[in-house]
């Protein structure tokens, strides 16, 4: 019986891939927002401080002429890019998405999916609150309260139904499928655990809340390592995106 042919045969997908389709993504995204509606969405994935309740949406509220709704919409071309690097890598050089990245879903997914999620963001939301207080009371999530408040019921609708599901299953296929399993090709798992959750929160421009994203990228990632699956990591994130959607509206 003949030997099974390794990964490394089989799919050529790898970090280039990654390169190229983050770099894309945001040429993407900077693109429509300068041309539609003049306001530069920050660099990185659609995390942003509405869904940290920190201060990433910074940018995004200075972009008073633009409605909630038209920005939400403009990530579309970002997240786009990214599953289609993802596919492109799967389909075209490897095995397939559910082979090579693990798109797969299971029941249990949900439940621990939801409990890892809720427990990150009290975990931040209790981290940045301690943190206010030692910094004399810095209201950090106020341009992202600033932003939710811009928007009218379409507005929440789309930030709800777009930051909060649409969001989290492309970045989960990007930096949990794409990326972590590109550097485990190269890397032990601990190792590529911690830079792909240190990359994760470093796109994202904002050094105040770099431990927070930090911190739910190594959850995501545990959970995508641990199960061999994205379904839980997939889960985690909408129900950290989804708790921080519920406090800020």
């Amino acid at each position: 019986m003949p030997s099974p042919v390794p990964i490394e045969a089989r799919a050529r997908w790898g970090l280039l891939d990654v390169v190229a389709g983050f770099l894309i993504a945001q040429m993407a995204a900077i693109l429509v927002t300068q041309v539609g509606w003049d306001a530069l969405l920050p660099v990185g994935t659609a995390l942003g401080a509405g869904l940290a309740g920190l201060a990433e949406g910074e940018r995004l509220a200075r972009s008073a002429g633009a409605p909630l709704m038209a920005l939400v919409v403009a990530q579309l071309p970002l997240w786009g890019v990214l599953v289609g690097a993802v596919v492109f890598a799967g389909q075209v050089r490897g095995r397939g998405v559910v082979e090579d990245f693990g798109l797969r879903f299971r029941p249990i997914d949900v439940p621990v999916g939801l409990a890892t999620g809720v427990g990150a963001q009290a975990l931040v939301v209790l981290g940045y609150w301690l943190w206010g207080l030692a910094s004399d009371g810095l209201d950090v999530d106020l341009p992202a309260r600033q932003l939710a408040a811009k928007g009218d019921g379409a507005g929440i609708l789309a930030l709800v139904l777009l930051l909060g599901i649409v969001g989290p299953v492309a970045e989960e296929a990007f930096y949990r499928g794409l990326l972590l399993r590109s550097l485990e090709r190269r890397l032990s798992p601990v190792v590529s655990l911690v830079l792909s959750a240190v990359i994760f929160a470093a796109v994202h421009i904002q050094a105040v809340q770099f431990a927070g994203l930090l911190l739910a990228g190594l959850a995501f990632g545990w959970l995508a390592q641990r199960t061999g699956r994205l379904g839980p990591a997939v889960c985690a994130h909408v129900a950290f995106n989804l708790t921080t959607l519920a406090l800020l509206l």
